[in-house]
């Protein structure tokens, strides 16, 4: 784990917001604002002797709005966590036992519920922490409760819907997309290959950063195209897409934590070989990152109109170029650099320039500072795996680091600035 990087009420908060979205969202939807026929008829043949399954369902949807309030607002959080995790796990038997076909339900909502209990357990943990940077066995605990929960729902998303007992109604939402060339059964085949490979590298614990952000971009893209092609998949009794407001949190957590000591990949990082290849991709995404804002900084200040903010972004420009330069020669010296930096910093730093560009002056000042923290953070773990005996190239990545650090200091200027005159 990057030393100083992830803090417990960070971590703490990321997945109480996301876990109380998820029950609140429940509660109010498919319970209270449009209450699921399935859900009545299940309450009417479980609790024969109510005489209102329809408002059993409303008072069942103001108890789950309640726990996502205490969930969001930390109320008794050790306690909220684990009537959280324990209720997740009750609605997932209750489900498999009346609702056998849940089982095989497009989008795997209750594969996602392990990752829910994993995120719930990982509260339970974190409840009585400060906002102080995580111990590294505590975040090693974490990594390992996320790797689990994740893994799993991956892993069953990948193979009992598509491979095992294929889903119709999957294929449905695929093809109402609209948005496949290729023939549905083979796409779904294809995708639970790669869902169920994600799985068993999150359980193994191999490129655990580098999923978190591929896990991120699917679930959001996955949301946002089931949600406007197939609406009534929203208000699911099931949750099939209320649930990814969980699994985002929880994969933004797992980018924080990292792997964990309880992984093959920190294994696999005690051999030497391992350790030099990780170090020279570090170094070469690096050189990419530096090329790609060298691309957002030139476009950034063509269409700087204030003369001193301008100023400020060709300087900025330049000193990417020389970190690009210095970094290259890093990471040859350590072996063959093997990213295409140059074409992917082209397209990447166009496409991220024009958008910043559009969004304005302050929203393009606000990704170049979190981008120079990405460099600084990321120049820890890259000195990680250097060799203790190697102290050039020690001295050389501290100084890029400063370097960074120095332009997100510069940046934070400008944002205050940009501030300040617009208060006057």
């Amino acid at each position: 784990m990057r030393d100083g990087w992830a803090r417990s009420g960070q971590v703490s908060r990321l997945l109480r917001v996301g876990l109380g979205a998820v029950w609140i969202y429940e509660g109010l939807l498919p319970k209270l604002l449009l209450p699921q026929p399935v859900l009545v008829s299940l309450l009417a043949d479980r609790v024969p002797g109510w005489a209102d399954p329809a408002l059993l369902l409303r008072a069942v949807g103001v108890l789950e709005i309640a726990l996502g309030l205490a969930l969001v607002l930390g109320w008794r959080l050790r306690w909220t966590a684990a009537l959280q995790s324990a209720g997740v796990a009750g609605l997932t038997l209750g489900a498999a036992i009346a609702l056998p076909h849940s089982l095989t339900a497009p989008g795997s909502a209750l594969a996602k519920n392990a990752a829910l209990c994993a995120a719930g357990a990982c509260l339970w943990v974190l409840a009585e922490s400060g906002d102080e940077t995580l111990p590294a066995r505590r975040a090693d605990l974490l990594s390992l409760l996320l790797r689990i929960g994740l893994g799993i729902a991956w892993l069953y998303a990948g193979l009992v819907p598509k491979w095992l007992v294929p889903s119709p109604a999957e294929a449905a939402i695929a093809a109402r997309t609209g948005l496949l060339t290729a023939p549905v059964h083979g796409f779904l085949q294809g995708l639970g290959i790669l869902e169920t490979a994600l799985g068993l590298a999150l359980l193994a614990g191999c490129w655990v950063r580098e999923l978190a952000v591929i896990q991120v971009a699917v679930l959001c893209m996955l949301t946002a195209v089931v949600g406007w092609t197939s609406p009534g998949y929203l208000t699911d009794a099931l949750g099939v897409l209320s649930k990814n407001l969980g699994l985002i949190p929880a994969a933004l957590v797992q980018y924080q934590v990292g792997a964990g000591r309880w992984s093959l990949g920190a294994w696999m990082l005690r051999r030497a070989w391992v350790r030099r290849w990780r170090a020279v991709t570090g170094l070469s995404r690096s050189r990419l990152g530096a090329m790609t804002m060298q691309q957002v900084y030139a476009m950034q200040g063509q269409a700087a109109g204030d003369p001193r903010l301008r100023e400020v972004l060709a300087r900025l420009e330049r000193e990417e170029g020389g970190l690009a330069a210095d970094l290259d020669h890093l990471a040859r010296r350590h072996g063959r650099p093997w990213i295409p930096c140059r074409w992917l910093a082209w397209g990447v730093g166009a496409a991220v320039g024009f958008v910043t560009v559009i969004l304005g002056t302050r929203a393009s000042l606000l990704f170049a500072r979190w981008a120079e923290r990405q460099g600084v953070a990321r120049a820890d773990g890259i000195a990680a795996l250097l060799p203790s005996e190697d102290g050039i190239s020690l001295r050389a990545l501290q100084a890029i680091q400063n370097q960074d650090a120095q332009h997100v200091r510069l940046l934070q200027e400008q944002i205050h600035g940009l501030k300040e005159r617009g208060r006057r």
